[in-house]
This record gives structure tokens, sequence and C-alpha cells, in this order.
């Protein structure tokens, strides 16, 4: 669905497609909030909801049902509140929450898996100290928030 000028907040309809495994609604002038009811696509492996107007914080058990979830983009809207901990699902490899309002420290998973290879977080108002295991992740960018950095070498 990409770039088709779709306006107006996600529709309560999509929350019945459980058997979605791609969900790309980027640049779309969507607004209102993340439904909740997307908790329900366990087979979800892409959701892209970046450049819209979504606002609100993330739901915080959005992420408990999406094992299967390896790219996450949901950059460039006015999400507020913390990143949730179930964020850092086992087979997350792209993560972009940049140029957001997200406030709170970084859950300390992301960067436990193996798999996890781009994070970022730069432009919110994050804040805290950056947990080590963001050094195992191949590129990350945490740039302009609040941090307490106390890994020099890994910092971007």
């Amino acid at each position: 669905m990409s770039a088709n000028h779709l306006e107006g907040s996600l529709p309560p309809s999509l929350c019945a497609m459980s058997l979605l495994d791609t969900l790309e609604v980027a640049g779309m002038a969507i607004n209102g909030t993340i439904p909740a009811c997307f908790s329900q696509f366990s087979l979800i492996t892409l959701l892209d909801l970046n450049f819209n107007s979504i606002s609100g914080s993330i739901p915080p058990h959005l992420f408990d049902q999406m094992s299967k979830l390896s790219h996450l983009y949901l950059q460039y809207n006015y999400l507020t509140g913390t990143i949730p901990s179930a964020i850092a699902t086992p087979q997350l490899t792209n993560l972009e929450m940049h140029r957001n309002m997200l406030t709170g420290s970084i859950p300390s998973g992301l960067g436990t898996s193996t798999f996890t290879s781009l994070l970022y977080l730069q432009q919110n108002n994050l804040s805290g100290r950056v947990p080590p295991s963001l050094c195992n992740i191949g590129k990350f960018d945490i740039s302009d928030n609040q941090f307490y950095c106390p890994i020099v070498d890994c910092c971007s």
C-alpha cells in the first residue's frame, strides 16, 4: 500500500487480517494511534508505518505475539511515551524509530539478539544509560537524545 496517498486513521478491519505477514503503509498521511489489536499479527515479519502522522504511545503489549517480526519502521511520526521492552523480538534485524518524541530509556533487550543489524533511535527524547548490548548491533544511531553514554567506543 506504500505511496498510495491514503489518509485518515488505520482501519479496524486491518485487525481481522490475522495471517498478515507484511504491512506497509508508509508516507500515506495516516493519523491516529497504532491499534492495540495489531498485537494479533503473530505472523508479521515487516511492519512499516513510517512517514505518517501517527501519534500516541506504542501499545505496551503490541510485540508480545510478534515473534517473527524482523523489520519495524516507525520513523517520522509523532509517537510519544516509552519503547516497550517486548520490542526486542528474537528475529528483529532492523528497527527504525527516529524522529519521534519517545522518552525513557532503551530497553536492555535490544542488541541481545545476534540478528539485530540496524537500530536508529536518533532525534527523540530518550535518556538514561546506553545498554552495553548496543555494541552488538552492526549499525546504530542514538544521537540527538539525552543519553549518558559510558560506552565511548560504540556510541554514535
